[in-house]
C-alpha cells in the first residue's frame, strides 16, 4: 500500500479557500490548525482528568492531557517516520467525545441511552469523537460544511476498534468512518498506523502524568514506597518493571529524607526520569521489521474489532514499556482512584448526571408533558432548535446527549444545580 493512499488528505468537502494563513502547504497543517482553534478543544480545559477542575491549580485537566498527548504522539511520529501533524491533530482530537466526568460518564450515558432507545442507541465516545468533527463543530470559513472537514487519514486514525456494534444509533458518523477507511484503503479488518501510534501515546500519557498528579496530592508515599507496598497487578507484568519504577523514584529524589509534602518538588523529575526510561526502551525496540509495521494497518483480532495490549509491536519487542505504564496505572487505581473519598465525589457526579438526564427526558420525550416547553426554553437557543425542530424520539434524544456531552465538568455542575436551586441563576450567561 502505498503512503499516498494510506495517508490520504482528501476532504468530505471542497474548501472553498485555503486555511493555512501562511499560505504554506503544510500536510495536514489544516487540521492541526483547525483543531487547535476549535472551541471543542478548549472546552477540555474543565473536564475531568483524574482529579476534578478547581481542586488545585497544577492538576491536570483533559486539555492538559489531550496536549501532552500531542506532544509525545509528535515525537513517535519522529521515530516511526511518520507526518508529525497527523498525528498531532489524531492527539488533539481523541477526547473531543468525553462527556463530563471520564469514563464514568460515558459508561452512564450509553447505559441511559440503550434503555430510552429500547437498545437502539447507544453511546461510544470514540465515536463521538467523530460526531464531533463532523456535525457539530463549526467549520471557520464555510458556512455551508458541517464540521471542520478533516482529511481521511486522521478520521481514519482516530478509530481505535473497527467494532461496528459501537455505531448504533450513529448512522452518519458510520458512513463518514467507511468513507475515511476507503480513501485511506484500510478495511473492517486492520487498523490505521495513526490509531496504533495515538494509542500508545495516549497510554503513556496518562500513566506518567496521572501518577505524578498523584504524587503531588501526597497519596503516594514515596520514601516508604517498597516493593511490597505495590499493588498486585493482574497483567502478568515484570517485577523489573517494578524495580525501575522505584529506582526512578530514588534517584529523582533528595539523599536526605524529607517530608511527603516537600515531594512535591520531585514530582517532575520522577515523572521526566520515567519518559525517558520509556523513549529509551522505544528507540531500542525499532527495527526495520517494527518500523515496517508500525507504517502500515495491522490487522485486527476478528471477534473483538480491536487489537490486544500484546500485539502492539512495540510491546512486542519492548514488554517493559508495556509493564511499566501497567505499573503506574495500577498504582494511581490503588493510592487515589479506588481511594474512598475519590469514589464518593465520583458518585455524587455521576448521581447528578443521572438525575439531569432522567428530568430532561422525560420533560423532553413527551410533547404534552406540562414542563416540555419549560424545558425548551432552557436551553441555549441553538439546541433549543434542534431540540423543537425533530420530532423523531430517537434524534431527540442523540441532541441531548450531544448537549450534555459537550459541556465541562464545571459548567454542568453549574447546570445541575440550577434544577434544585433555580434562584442561582446568573444575569447574563454566554450560550454555545
Amino acid at each position: 500500500m502505498t503512503s499516498s493512499v494510506l495517508f490520504s488528505q482528501q476532504k468530505q468537502y471542497p474548501e472553498i479557500q485555503p486555511y493555512i494563513w501562511s499560505g504554506k502547504n503544510i500536510p495536514f497543517g489544516e487540521d492541526h490548525q483547525k483543531l487547535i482553534h476549535s472551541s471543542s478543544l478548549r472546552r477540555l480545559q474543565a473536564k475531568t482528568q483524574v482529579w476534578g477542575t478547581g481542586h488545585n491549580d497544577f492538576f491536570r485537566t483533559r486539555l492538559t492531557h489531550t496536549l501532552e498527548t500531542a506532544q509525545i504522539a509528535e515525537q513517535l511520529a519522529f521515530l516511526f517516520d511518520l507526518p508529525p501533524h497527523a498525528l498531532r491533530s489524531c492527539a488533539l482530537a481523541h477526547d473531543l467525545g468525553h462527556p463530563p466526568f471520564a469514563h464514568e460518564g460515558a459508561h452512564l450515558i450509553h447505559q441511559f441511552c440503550m434503555k430510552e432507545s429500547d437498545g437502539q442507541m447507544g453511546f461510544d465516545d470514540n465515536v463521538q469523537n467523530i460526531r464531533v468533527l463532523t456535525q457539530l463543530c463549526q467549520h471557520p470559513n464555510n458556512k455551508t460544511v458541517k464540521g471542520l472537514n478533516l482529511s481521511a487519514a486522521v478520521i481514519d486514525g482516530l478509530q481505535k476498534s473497527r467494532n461496528m456494534q459501537a455505531f448504533a444509533g450513529y448512522p452518519h458518523e458510520r458512513e463518514v468512518a467507511q468513507w475515511a477507511q476507503n480513501c485511506c484503503g484500510t478495511s473492517n479488518t486492520a487498523l490505521h498506523p495513526f490509531a496504533l501510534s495515538l494509542e500508545l501515546a495516549d497510554d503513556i500519557s496518562y500513566a506518567c502524568h496521572d501518577f505524578e498528579d498523584a504524587i503531588k496530592a501526597q497519596m503516594i508515599p514515596l520514601h516508604e514506597l517498597t516493593l511490597s507496598m505495590l499493588p498486585n497487578s493482574t497483567t502478568g507484568t515484570s517485577s523489573q518493571a517494578r524495580t525501575i519504577i522505584l529506582q526512578s523514584i530514588s534517584d529523582s529524589l533528595s539523599p536526605e529524607p524529607v517530608r511527603l509534602k516537600e515531594c512535591q518538588t520531585h514530582a517532575h523529575r520522577i515523572k521526566d526520569h520515567l519518559l525517558r526510561k520509556i523513549f529509551h526502551y522505544i528507540r531500542t525496540s525499532l527495527t526495520p521489521e517494527t518500523l515496517q509495521k508500525l507504517q502500515n494497518p495491522i490487522p485486527l483480532c476478528p471477534s473483538t474489532g480491536k487489537i490486544q495490549h500484546n500485539q502492539h509491536p512495540i510491546y512486542q519487542n519492548a514488554p517493559l514499556v508495556k509493564d511499566i505504564l501497567s505499573w503506574l496505572k495500577a498504582i494511581v487505581r490503588s493510592y487515589v482512584i479506588d481511594q474512598t473519598n475519590v469514589q464518593r465525589l465520583r458518585f455524587a457526579h455521576i448521581n447528578s448526571l443521572h438525575q439531569y438526564l432522567t428530568t430532561y427526558w422525560n420533560c423532553l420525550k413527551d410533547p404534552s408533558h406540562p414542563l416540555h416547553q419549560h424545558a425548551l426554553l432552557s436551553f441555549p437557543p441553538r439546541w433549543r432548535d434542534k431540540l423543537s425542530q425533530n420530532n423523531a424520539p430517537l434524534q431527540r434524544l442523540r441532541n441531548l446527549t450531544d448537549y450534555v456531552v459537550g459541556m465541562s465538568d464545571d459548567y454542568f455542575i453549574h447546570r445541575a444545580a440550577q434544577i434544585e436551586n433555580p434562584q442561582n441563576v446568573p444575569a447574563f450567561e454566554i450560550w454555545k
